[in-house]
This record gives C-alpha cells, structure tokens and sequence, in this order.
C-alpha cells in the first residue's frame, strides 16, 4: 500500500479553520440565526411538529424519536429556512444512523479569495478570524430537490477559483 504524502499547508489550514471553532465571533454568529422552537413528536408519526415563537409551525422528518420539548434550530442567512444543528440521518448500513451537522458558519466574503488564489499566509489568517459571518443550510444531497445554500455557493467559489487558475496556466 502507497504511503499517502504530508502536506504541509493543507495541514495548517485544517488547524488554523479549528481554532477558529470556539473564536467568540463564530458563537456570536450562531447566536444571531438561533431560534427557539416546540417539538412535538407524537408515536408512531415519522416527523415532528416544529413550532417557532413567531411563525407558522411545520413538519420536519425524523429518524429518532424525539422528546416533547424546546429546541433551538437556526435559521440560514441565504434561504431563511430553519434548520436544526444536526440530525442523525440514515448511512447504507440498514439501521444504522450518522450524526451530520445540517448548518454551517461561512465567510460571506470567501477567505480565498478566487480571484487571487491562496496569497500569503497573513492575510489567510486575517481572513479567517476578521471576516462577516453567516450561517447557511449545509445538508447532504438535496431537500426537496434543492441542493444546500452552503454547497451552492462554495460550487460557485470553487469552479470560479478553477477558471481562473485556468486562465493563469494558459497566459
């Protein structure tokens, strides 16, 4: 078996994007797009009735059952849809389920900039720690025929940053 090669800059990005987790602004960012709702699960029913403090109340499938009681979900700052932290959602292994997280905290301005590519290491870091938050739906595949507002705007970063390094190549 081939020994997999270190790199190095990949491995600080993934360090430096962990620190980031208990930074005051990403908990500040959470705070904003948190919403306090009712569950309501009744036996033998495969969802649960979601009741916000303002709004109407709706109906969010279930892989367990859920306890009768307040939760907190968040709304995402791109479709205004409201979304709990995780689920635990269904693997390819029958009855076996996987916790996966259904928000996630971006940069509205993207660290990487695509036009520029990866600069320097400086303003990486400034980035990360200095840019405007959001919280966007971050689910696997699609709801409703609708991939996730997290998944389509990094597509949309990602496939800039390839023509552009494209373009790079070929002048």
């Amino acid at each position: 078996m081939k020994k997999k090669e270190f790199r190095f800059k990949e491995y600080l990005i993934g360090k430096l994007r962990s620190a980031t987790r208990g930074h005051p602004r990403f908990t500040e960012a959470k705070e904003k797009a948190k919403v306090k709702v009712k569950v309501v699960y009744n036996p033998g029913d495969s969802f649960v009735t979601v009741t916000p403090e303002k709004g109407k109340p709706f109906k969010v499938k279930i892989y367990k059952k859920m306890a009768n009681r307040d939760r907190v979900m968040y709304r995402c700052a791109e479709c205004g849809r409201l979304f709990f932290d995780y689920m635990y959602l269904p693997t390819t292994k029958k009855g076996v389920f996987k916790k996966r997280k259904m928000v996630a905290i971006d940069h509205i301005s993207p660290i990487i900039l695509p036009e520029f590519g990866f600069q320097n290491w400086q303003i990486y870091i400034e980035r990360l720690f200095d840019g405007e938050l959001q919280i966007l739906c971050n689910y696997p595949g699609e709801v409703d025929g609708v991939k996730s507002c997290h998944a389509k705007k990094t597509a949309g970063e990602n496939a800039q940053r390839k023509s552009n390094r494209l373009l790079l190549k070929n002048s």
